[in-house]
């Protein structure tokens, strides 16, 4: 795969087909063709003769030295709060066993993010921030593929993008930057000068080839 983006030739096709999703699912429901139910994902698209889909998922985790997070899950809700000295922040998600069972990611239904005075918080606290990542995902990955493939290391979105899906949510995020603009501008900035500062560097140093 690397050497096709650099004008080399490939012992295969330099096609990575992205059957995880398909894969999990026909093997959650026993539903795998008989001469490939014995194979792993990765060794599927070796018999298929294609390179191999490497995808590591790897997400900065946001944290606030000296401010404890609580975690809890009663039911399908999981809670995430953070206490803050003046008020808690709190992040609720819907995620049933159904939804894991398909492999689906949690639905948001309570962002933390709501007022004004939410983003106010939240911009006190980020300049002490810290954003740290963890590439075992990516590392374990690396592996399976091997020659066979190459590794995408994916870092999920965007500083603003994140925003918007963790913090506001999609509909109110721009609800907010009509209402109040600079409270939304500044903590996108903020934002993107701690994944300046903190993460680019750290994969800039790691085995990725591809992010």
């Amino acid at each position: 795969m690397e050497a096709v983006f650099f004008g080399g030739e490939a012992v295969r096709p330099p096609v990575a087909i992205r059957t995880n999703l398909w894969y999990d699912h026909a093997r959650t429901h026993d539903m795998l063709p008989a001469e490939v139910a014995d194979l792993e994902n990765e060794e599927i698209a070796d018999v298929l003769g294609f390179a191999r889909s490497s995808r590591a998922l790897c997400i900065p985790v946001l944290d606030f030295p000296g401010i404890r997070i609580e975690h809890s899950r009663e039911g399908d809700r999981e809670t995430m709060i953070w206490h803050f000295p003046e008020r808690p922040l709190k992040l609720a998600r819907h995620y049933s066993a159904e939804m894991r069972s398909q492999g689906l990611l949690p639905q948001i239904v309570t962002h933390p993010l709501e007022t004004e005075d939410d983003y106010r918080l939240l911009l006190k606290y980020l300049p002490e921030a810290e954003l740290a990542v963890d590439l075992t995902p990516f590392e374990t990955c690396e592996a399976n593929a091997g020659d066979r493939g190459l590794t995408v290391l994916i870092l999920g979105p965007c500083p603003a993008h994140r925003l918007m899906l963790e913090w506001s949510g999609y509909g109110d995020f721009f609800y907010h930057l009509s209402d109040f603009p600079d409270l939304v501008g500044s903590t996108v900035a903020l934002l993107e000068q701690l994944y300046r500062e903190t993460l680019w560097p750290a994969v800039g140093t790691s085995a990725a080839r591809l992010v």
